[in-house]
């Protein structure tokens, strides 16, 4: 078996996780302004347990800070995340900022 790879598509607003080639996980997403807005994290109940979603979303909050975007966490999944791993404390905005 293979390491995890994520990689974005844009054009669908996900961040795919594959294993082995297989689709096996997703971030859904959308863009506002200079913000990504993690809406929902899914990893395929097969694949749970053993760090993929934790390597997702690492991933896509690597690829949104080498763009020069902010995140905002919607997913509960994601948000549990940036509360732990505080090294994302420079691009994270609380979701009130998309209110207005």
């Amino acid at each position: 078996m293979s390491e995890p790879t994520v990689e974005n598509a844009p054009e669908i607003h996900h961040y795919v996780l594959r294993l082995d080639g297989e689709e096996i996980g997703h971030i859904n997403y959308r863009d506002h302004g200079d913000r990504r807005v993690i809406l929902h994290t899914k990893v395929d109940d097969a694949h749970t347990g053993h760090g993929y979603g934790t390597t997702l979303i690492a991933a896509a909050l690597d690829d949104i800070r080498a763009q020069g975007k902010r995140v905002v966490t919607l997913c509960p999944m994601a948000a549990a995340y940036v509360i732990k791993h505080r090294d994302y404390d420079d691009i994270v905005d609380p979701p009130h900022v998309l209110e207005g």
